[in-house]
C-alpha cells in the first residue's frame, strides 16, 4: 500500500488539443499528426493484434499464443 508521499497529482495538457500560449486552438504543428500520420499509426497497432493469429484447429478455432499463467504462477509459488 503506498503511502501519501507516494501519491502525486499531475496534471498534463490535452493531447488532443492543442493550446497556444494566447489560449488559441492550434491546428498546424509538429506535435500534431497529420492525417496519413494517424492512419499510418492505427494500422500498425492493428497488425499487432494477436487475436487471430495462430494455427486453426479442425474446428475452426485459434490457440491462444498467451501462456498458460496460471500454471506458471502455481508453481511458482509452490517452489517458494
Amino acid at each position: 500500500m503506498p503511502f501519501a508521499d507516494d501519491v502525486r497529482k499531475y496534471t498534463f495538457a490535452s493531447l488532443d488539443n492543442l493550446v497556444n500560449k494566447k489560449g488559441e486552438v492550434v491546428t498546424n504543428h509538429p506535435y500534431i499528426p497529420t492525417d496519413e500520420q494517424q492512419e499510418a499509426m492505427d494500422k500498425f497497432v492493428d497488425s499487432m493484434d494477436l487475436m487471430h493469429a495462430g494455427e486453426k484447429d479442425e474446428e475452426g478455432y485459434v490457440h491462444s499464443l498467451v501462456p498458460a499463467l496460471p500454471t506458471t504462477v502455481l508453481m511458482i509459488s509452490m517452489m517458494l
